[in-house]
């Protein structure tokens, strides 16, 4: 039930996060780093971006590889259109080496970094990159930016790494003398070689 509730919630942040790129392919934002985009990669990008909405991925993907990025805030539409792709394709390894590409660039709207902080490690945490996921979400935390479902992921992150220590401590109390990491079969004494009864079988 916690997962469900975090996929709805994540969810509509992600549905906000989408529109980050076709803004600023309308207008400069009254505050932030200048916008330099060539009449060509501003065609490019909203073809791109009407691909998208149109849900139509294949022709998407062709537009967003043929973007040639020049400057600070080509880099940071491109990598926003690749999110938006990957959301479409509902790819989350995709989505977050999408916002990796975006954090590189010094274009991200200051009032937007700490949800896509967040964001990012829950996407960390989907693909099983805990420690990113934590470390994001630490982020996210300083920049003032911690919902409940933060403080749930990290519960939930902690429980996991828990089990798996109390997994590898049963697997080496059960593990017997004479039994290598490669074989679960036992060793004949004295010769470092399978007992003949498992030869044939192994």
């Amino acid at each position: 039930m916690a997962m469900l509730r975090h996929s709805i919630l994540t969810f509509g942040l992600m549905a906000g996060a989408i529109g980050l790129a076709t803004p600023a392919l309308a207008k400069k934002p009254s505050a932030g780093p200048a916008i330099e985009m060539s009449d060509s990669f501003r065609a490019a990008a909203q073809a791109a971006d009407s691909a998208i909405k149109a849900g139509d991925s294949a022709t998407a993907q062709a537009r967003i590889s043929g973007l040639m990025p020049v400057s600070d805030f080509e880099a940071y539409v491109a990598a926003g259109l690749r999110f938006e792709l990957a959301v479409l394709k509902i790819d989350r390894q995709a989505q977050r080496v999408a916002l990796n590409d975006m954090f590189k660039t010094s274009s991200v709207p200051k009032t937007d970094m700490p949800r896509l902080r967040y964001i990012a490690g829950y996407l960390s945490y989907i693909v099983g990159n805990y420690d990113d996921a934590t470390a994001q979400l630490d982020y996210a935390k300083t920049l003032g930016y911690d919902p409940i479902d933060a403080t749930m992921l990290r519960a939930d992150i902690a429980l996991r790494r828990k089990c798996w220590r109390g997994s590898e401590r049963r697997d080496s109390r059960f593990r017997r003398p004479g039994m290598t990491g490669r074989s679960p079969w036992p060793i004949r004494p004295g010769t470092g070689r399978r007992s003949d009864r498992f030869i044939a079988s192994g």
